[in-house]
């Protein structure tokens, strides 16, 4: 019940922070506007990649997105990016939860906080991990989605996903070409390819944890490499004390990434994803490979509290 209440609390903590900061004069443009604007007209039989915005930012998300986005968009705008928040919240608290109380440190990283002000998805795709029936978000955003499958494979996500992918088809069978056309190589790239990125792979070594299996899963999958995509990483940490490196290495890996000189992330996106890659390379994903490749029983005490959120076969 205790747990129940805090997983709650939080959630409607970052709810009520979001909703001030939306009610400010210039709240910021999210990838949100285009799922909930995107949803509404694949719900009714419109093309959502001609559905824009103001500055004409286009949709990069799959057909599955707007279908799982899909009990928001009856909400006006602004609520739904609230729920939105809220849900998200609630899901990443509970898996943090599920390994101890520590995991609370991880609403302190810059990556948990960076997706809760952008209204991102990871929050609820690491939720996936620890409510299974929630694994069905993984097929809304199937990069990050993927990268979690691998390392918390079950029977229950595998379905649940085909089952989104067949429903978006019989809304729309040429949905995957219309959505491949909007798609930019120049921004979502795997980190493999990216410099060190392929040190990543090292997580192989502990192939039998799903750590190990999650970091090498997120090196292959195509993402934009921006804060909110770290925050998988958080399911890395095994001990309060981990936990709070992490945390604090990712938050000044934010200050530095948002003040390198020379980004502009507005006029030049690629070019400013590139410039802050090596910051978030040794910040936080080497950082985070070093607690893989940790043995052990190096780890202390610590290390028994709790346990790591298994998705399992459930």
């Amino acid at each position: 019940m205790r747990r129940l209440f805090s997983c709650l609390l939080l959630s409607l903590a970052a709810a009520a922070g979001v909703y001030a900061a939306l009610r400010s004069a210039h709240p910021p443009h999210t990838d949100w506007d285009q799922i909930y604007f995107g949803a509404r007209a694949f719900l009714t039989g419109a093309d959502p990649y001609r559905t824009v915005r103001h500055d004409q930012y286009p949709s990069f998300y799959p057909a599955t997105a707007f279908l799982v986005a899909a009990p928001f968009v009856w909400l006006p705008f602004l609520w739904a990016k609230v729920a939105w928040v809220g849900v998200g919240t609630w899901a990443f608290v509970t898996a943090m939860t599920r390994r101890g109380w520590w995991g609370l440190l991880a609403l302190a990283s810059s990556p948990f906080l960076n997706a809760v002000l952008l209204q991102q998805w990871s929050p609820l795709l690491v939720g996936g991990t620890a409510l299974p029936w929630l694994s069905v978000a993984w097929a809304g955003k199937p990069t990050l989605g993927a990268a979690l499958f691998i390392a918390y494979p079950s029977r229950r996500a595998a379905w649940l996903g085909l089952g989104v992918v067949l429903l978006s088809l019989a809304f729309s069978p040429d949905w995957p070409a219309r959505w491949l056309a909007t798609v930019q190589p120049g921004l979502h790239l795997p980190p493999i390819v990216r410099p060190g990125g392929a040190l990543l792979l090292l997580g192989l070594l502990r192939w039998r944890r799903p750590e190990g299996r999650l970091l090498a899963g997120l090196s292959l999958v195509p993402q934009i490499s921006m804060a909110y995509e770290l925050v998988p990483l958080l399911l890395i940490p095994r001990s309060a004390r981990e936990m709070a490196t992490l945390v604090v290495l990712s938050q000044i890996a934010f200050a530095v990434a948002v003040t390198l000189p020379g980004i502009d992330p507005m006029n030049d996106l690629a070019g400013t994803l590139a410039k802050q890659w090596p910051v978030w390379l040794v910040g936080v994903y080497l950082p985070a490979l070093a607690l893989i490749l940790r043995p052990t029983s190096s780890r202390g005490p610590e290390s028994s509290v709790g346990r790591h959120p298994q998705v399992g076969n459930a």
